[in-house]
């Protein structure tokens, strides 16, 4: 073989190898940027769960207590006399 044919055989493989080994290295990049931001997005979405969890907490105290204000006043708000509410039949 001529020798302008081996260097260019041995420089399409070597470009081939540099080119194959440089998509595994961003590939891995990528991935490890990915990995990261899922990361970062299940952080977050857990942190307004909670969040979300902590504000439906209060609403509930704070619906409790106005029905115990309004049941120990025997008003509702407004004035208007109520009454209590029916338990189903069968409990306790």
């Amino acid at each position: 073989m001529d020798w302008t044919v081996m260097v260019v055989i041995a420089a399409a493989g070597a470009a081939f190898g540099c080119g194959y080994g440089l998509r595994l290295l961003l590939s891995r990049k990528g991935l490890t940027s990915a990995e990261r931001r899922s990361q970062q997005l299940l952080e977050e979405a857990g942190r307004q769960a909670e969040a979300t969890r902590k504000q439906a907490a209060l609403e509930a105290k704070e619906q409790r207590i106005e029905e115990i204000c309004v049941s120990a006043s025997g008003k509702k708000k407004g004035g208007v006399a109520r009454s209590r509410p029916r338990r189903p039949a069968g409990s306790s």
